[in-house]
Protein backbone atom coordinates (compact mmCIF):
# COMPACT_ATOMS: atom_id res chain seq x y z
CA UNK A 1 0.00 0.00 0.00
CA UNK A 2 1.84 2.93 -0.67
CA UNK A 3 1.29 6.05 1.44
CA UNK A 4 1.71 10.00 -0.18
CA UNK A 5 3.02 11.92 1.99
CA UNK A 6 2.18 15.66 0.69
CA UNK A 7 5.22 18.34 0.78
CA UNK A 8 3.81 21.24 4.09
CA UNK A 9 1.18 23.38 3.28
CA UNK A 10 1.26 27.02 4.55
CA UNK A 11 -1.26 26.60 7.35
CA UNK A 12 -2.98 29.36 9.35
CA UNK A 13 -3.13 27.12 12.50
CA UNK A 14 -1.12 26.87 15.52
CA UNK A 15 -2.09 22.88 15.21
CA UNK A 16 1.07 21.29 13.65
CA UNK A 17 1.49 18.30 14.51
CA UNK A 18 4.61 16.91 12.85
CA UNK A 19 7.80 18.32 12.82
CA UNK A 20 9.84 19.65 9.82
CA UNK A 21 12.08 16.49 10.22
CA UNK A 22 9.41 14.04 9.13
CA UNK A 23 8.27 16.49 6.31
CA UNK A 24 9.25 16.11 2.24
CA UNK A 25 10.07 18.23 0.51
CA UNK A 26 7.67 17.15 -2.25
CA UNK A 27 4.58 14.25 -2.48
CA UNK A 28 6.92 11.05 -1.54
CA UNK A 29 5.71 7.77 -1.58
CA UNK A 30 5.77 5.60 1.15
CA UNK A 31 5.52 1.21 1.18
CA UNK A 32 3.77 0.13 4.01
CA UNK A 33 3.86 -3.42 4.05
CA UNK A 34 1.21 -5.26 6.93
CA UNK A 35 4.00 -7.17 8.79
CA UNK A 36 6.10 -6.43 12.04
CA UNK A 37 9.96 -6.64 12.25
CA UNK A 38 9.64 -7.97 15.68
CA UNK A 39 8.75 -11.73 16.17
CA UNK A 40 5.17 -12.34 18.04
CA UNK A 41 4.04 -8.57 17.47
CA UNK A 42 1.42 -7.36 15.27
CA UNK A 43 2.50 -4.07 12.93
CA UNK A 44 3.44 -2.42 10.01
CA UNK A 45 6.80 -1.69 8.33
CA UNK A 46 7.24 1.52 6.51
CA UNK A 47 9.64 2.01 3.64
CA UNK A 48 11.34 5.11 2.10
CA UNK A 49 11.29 4.95 -1.91
CA UNK A 50 15.02 4.40 -1.70
CA UNK A 51 14.31 0.77 0.51
CA UNK A 52 15.67 2.25 3.87
CA UNK A 53 13.29 2.03 6.73
CA UNK A 54 11.60 5.09 7.41
CA UNK A 55 9.00 3.71 10.20
CA UNK A 56 7.56 1.38 12.41
CA UNK A 57 4.47 0.79 13.97
CA UNK A 58 4.56 -1.98 16.42
CA UNK A 59 1.65 -3.47 19.24
CA UNK A 60 3.20 -4.83 22.19
CA UNK A 61 0.38 -5.82 23.54
CA UNK A 62 -1.59 -9.30 22.63
CA UNK A 63 -4.83 -7.28 21.94
CA UNK A 64 -4.25 -5.41 18.91
CA UNK A 65 -6.86 -2.75 19.50
CA UNK A 66 -5.31 -1.29 22.62
CA UNK A 67 -2.18 0.26 21.74
CA UNK A 68 0.06 1.00 19.18
CA UNK A 69 3.45 2.50 18.87
CA UNK A 70 5.05 4.71 15.74
CA UNK A 71 8.50 4.70 15.98
CA UNK A 72 11.21 6.17 13.92
CA UNK A 73 14.38 3.57 11.76
CA UNK A 74 16.23 3.65 15.21
CA UNK A 75 13.49 2.31 17.11
CA UNK A 76 12.43 5.74 19.38
CA UNK A 77 9.02 6.15 20.19
CA UNK A 78 7.63 9.29 17.86
CA UNK A 79 4.12 8.22 19.24
CA UNK A 80 2.29 5.83 21.52
CA UNK A 81 -1.57 5.32 20.79
CA UNK A 82 -4.00 4.02 23.15
CA UNK A 83 -7.58 3.66 22.61
CA UNK A 84 -9.87 5.63 25.14
CA UNK A 85 -11.76 2.95 27.69
CA UNK A 86 -15.63 3.56 28.26
CA UNK A 87 -16.05 5.58 25.16
CA UNK A 88 -19.84 5.07 23.42
CA UNK A 89 -17.71 6.02 19.92
CA UNK A 90 -14.52 4.11 18.95
CA UNK A 91 -12.12 7.18 20.40
CA UNK A 92 -8.22 7.22 20.43
CA UNK A 93 -5.82 9.09 22.46
CA UNK A 94 -1.90 10.01 20.85
CA UNK A 95 0.30 10.79 22.92
CA UNK A 96 3.76 12.06 22.18
CA UNK A 97 6.63 9.33 22.61
CA UNK A 98 6.16 6.46 24.47
CA UNK A 99 3.15 6.83 27.27
CA UNK A 100 4.73 4.90 30.17
CA UNK A 101 6.36 8.67 30.76
CA UNK A 102 3.13 9.20 33.03
CA UNK A 103 1.51 12.26 30.22
CA UNK A 104 -1.88 12.34 30.77
CA UNK A 105 -2.80 14.92 28.58
CA UNK A 106 -3.11 13.47 24.90
CA UNK A 107 -1.42 15.13 21.91
CA UNK A 108 -4.43 15.16 19.62
CA UNK A 109 -7.81 12.99 19.88
CA UNK A 110 -8.81 11.04 17.19
CA UNK A 111 -13.03 9.99 16.94
CA UNK A 112 -14.79 7.75 14.64
CA UNK A 113 -17.37 10.42 13.00
CA UNK A 114 -20.57 8.32 13.05
CA UNK A 115 -21.96 4.53 13.21
CA UNK A 116 -23.16 5.23 10.38
CA UNK A 117 -21.98 4.85 6.98
CA UNK A 118 -20.15 8.23 5.62
CA UNK A 119 -17.34 9.28 3.74
CA UNK A 120 -15.72 10.92 6.48
CA UNK A 121 -14.07 7.82 8.52
CA UNK A 122 -12.66 9.70 11.52
CA UNK A 123 -11.82 13.41 12.65
CA UNK A 124 -8.79 14.72 14.94
CA UNK A 125 -8.52 16.75 17.88
CA UNK A 126 -5.36 18.33 17.96
CA UNK A 127 -4.93 19.02 21.99
CA UNK A 128 -6.60 17.17 24.78
CA UNK A 129 -9.88 18.26 24.19
CA UNK A 130 -12.62 17.45 21.76
CA UNK A 131 -15.06 20.63 22.87
CA UNK A 132 -14.19 22.33 19.87
CA UNK A 133 -17.16 22.50 16.73
CA UNK A 134 -14.81 21.67 13.77
CA UNK A 135 -11.76 18.97 13.76
CA UNK A 136 -8.47 20.02 12.97
CA UNK A 137 -8.07 17.26 10.47
CA UNK A 138 -10.79 14.83 8.64
CA UNK A 139 -9.73 11.08 7.22
CA UNK A 140 -11.97 10.16 4.59
CA UNK A 141 -12.02 6.79 2.41
CA UNK A 142 -12.81 3.20 2.95
CA UNK A 143 -11.53 0.36 5.08
CA UNK A 144 -12.65 -2.26 2.30
CA UNK A 145 -10.59 -0.36 -0.51
CA UNK A 146 -6.93 0.12 2.15
CA UNK A 147 -7.10 3.63 1.18
CA UNK A 148 -8.12 7.00 2.79
CA UNK A 149 -6.91 10.67 2.80
CA UNK A 150 -6.24 12.88 5.49
CA UNK A 151 -7.39 16.63 5.15
CA UNK A 152 -6.36 19.55 7.01
CA UNK A 153 -9.04 22.03 8.43
CA UNK A 154 -8.49 24.14 5.14
CA UNK A 155 -9.43 21.06 3.19
CA UNK A 156 -5.94 20.37 2.00
CA UNK A 157 -4.66 16.70 1.42
CA UNK A 158 -1.75 16.14 3.99
CA UNK A 159 -1.68 12.29 3.24
CA UNK A 160 -2.98 9.42 1.43
CA UNK A 161 -2.64 6.23 1.13
CA UNK A 162 -3.89 3.49 -1.50
CA UNK A 163 -3.57 0.05 -2.19
CA UNK A 164 -0.91 -0.82 -4.48
CA UNK A 165 -1.68 -2.67 -7.35
CA UNK A 166 1.66 -4.37 -8.53
CA UNK A 167 1.07 -6.67 -11.77
CA UNK A 168 2.80 -10.21 -11.43
CA UNK A 169 4.40 -11.62 -15.24
CA UNK A 170 4.30 -15.42 -14.94
CA UNK A 171 7.32 -17.04 -15.67
CA UNK A 172 6.37 -19.23 -19.03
Amino acid sequence: MPAKIHPRIPHHSENVLIEDQFCMERVTALTVWKKSLLFNCNGFTVFHPSGNLAFRVENYRSDLNKELVLMDAAGNSLLTVTRKRLSLQNEWQAFLGDKSNGQKKPLFIVRRRSLLPTKVLAEIFVGSTKQKRHPDYKIEGSYARRSCTVYNNSGDIVFEAQRQNSKMKRKQ
